[in-house]
């Protein structure tokens, strides 16, 4: 019973308070069923509070970045679908009610049902399956879209045909309009991890749709590239064969439509059209050429403890890709894929050494002698071919007319540290 001489904006007060402390204690894994008894009934008498109010005029479709804290119905909104965990929880009326804040005419009510679907997918899947597929299909808000992705992208592979279809739908309502690319990056992601691990056919219909078409979808492939590359290696050979063939199939199609480009406006200024076409997709080829560096075990972080494929394996399964981006001559795709040779030197020395100077040639026409970075990578390189690789510069004719032709590209520039290296070329016949 509440006391007539309370005011309403104590008990408000007093009520959020409560279902604030609701929340914390919710987020226990190891509550008991007393315990749980104790908090329910708060949770739900917040959960039915006014506060806060919908207005006539509430733009649904504008992004939910904050809440009033002193709201009750935020706050039980966020606790109940916690306690839904719990099977002793999640009784019919519960579940009810999470239907109902699920659908609540105020969005910042929903995003808290939203972000933490998948708190019911063992007590109430059937549930959380239907609120998926209501936020998927009808809501309207970018938030609430948001989170109904991230809690798709927590689900098994086991569940990879719905989950597919829900992230489909997600995706062709957010095509055209604006400031949807978190969400589309987050469906990418879906698809992506779908395709590799599970072999979805939609997923992989998605993706090769995607993959046909790189002219109009080239941001969508700058996030795949993020994706695949980002997730090497993994535990699983037969994934990691999936990754490196999915970009290989990538690079591929983004150097034919970078070529088609190129063809069509060589003998005219491209519009600011097909520009903006061209410069995103040597985006994806400078991305794709960052991540192989990364992924390699060339890059070293000390606050990173990530594991890498043997140097022999990385490198069996990127030369093919590192050949095609050594096409593009870009200073900094063709600087990212120098850092990644030279940690491949001892694999395949002769073969290194020929990649390298097709990477120095092409990248020679667009300028990157000239950078400071260039020459102090190639110094590293030359040296270390003339202190442990004599041999092959001796008895390897290409591999030494590939060395003098790399160095013959900084001397002409006049770098006093090719030149010096120029003097040392006898020590090969030492």
């Amino acid at each position: 019973p509440v006391n007539d001489a309370l005011t309403p904006a104590f008990i408000n007060e007093a009520l959020s308070e409560l279902v604030r402390s609701c929340v914390a204690i919710a987020h226990n894994d190891k509550l008991t069923e007393e315990q749980l008894a104790r908090i329910l009934p708060v949770v739900l008498r917040g959960a039915n509070d006014p506060r806060p109010e919908p207005t006539a005029d509430q733009n649904q479709e504008q992004k939910v970045t904050g809440w009033d804290t002193r709201s009750p119905r935020i706050h039980s909104a966020e606790a109940i679908i916690l306690l839904a965990r719990y099977p002793t929880c999640c009784s019919p009326d519960v579940q009810a009610t999470i239907t109902q804040l699920g659908k609540d005419p105020v969005p910042v009510v929903r995003v808290q049902i939203a972000t933490r679907l998948t708190c019911l997918y063992r007590t109430a899947p059937d549930l959380m399956w239907q609120l998926l597929e209501h936020y998927a299909h009808n809501d309207p808000n970018p938030t609430v879209l948001r989170d109904a992705v991230r809690n798709l992208h927590q689900l098994p592979a086991k569940d990879a045909s719905k989950t597919a279809n829900l992230t489909a739908s997600i995706l062709e309502r957010t095509t055209g309009l604006p400031d949807t690319d978190e969400i589309r990056n987050d469906c990418i992601n879906i698809f992506c991890g779908l395709t590799l691990w599970a072999s979805d056919p939609q997923s992989t219909a998605l993706i090769n749709t995607l993959l046909t078409h790189p002219l109009t979808h080239a941001a969508d492939l700058h996030r795949l590239i993020l994706c695949v590359a980002g997730s090497l290696p993994t535990h699983e050979q037969r994934v990691t064969d999936a990754a490196f063939a999915l970009l290989h199939r990538t690079i591929t199609n983004i150097l034919q439509a970078l070529r088609s480009l190129e063809a069509q406006y060589q003998d005219h200024k491209a519009p600011p059209t097909a520009q903006a076409q061209h410069d995103e997709l040597m985006r994806c080829a400078d991305e794709l050429a960052m991540r192989l560096y990364l992924s390699s075990g060339a890059f070293q972080n000390p606050n990173n403890e990530r594991e890498f494929l043997t140097p022999e394996e990385f490198y069996r399964q990127a030369k093919p890709l590192l050949v095609m981006l050594a096409e593009l001559g870009h200073p900094h795709i063709a600087h990212s894929i120098l850092e990644a040779l030279q940690f491949f030197i001892p694999v395949d020395p002769p073969g290194v050494l020929l990649l390298v100077g097709d990477v120095v040639r092409t990248g020679s026409k667009y300028g990157y002698q000239y950078e400071q970075l260039a020459m102090d990578l190639m110094v590293k390189i030359i040296e270390q071919y003339l202190a442990q690789y004599r041999t092959i510069l001796r008895d390897n004719a290409e591999c030494a007319r590939a060395l003098m032709d790399t160095l013959d590209v900084f001397v002409r520039v006049g770098w006093p540290s090719a030149h010096r290296l120029a003097y040392r070329l006898n020590d090969i016949y030492r």
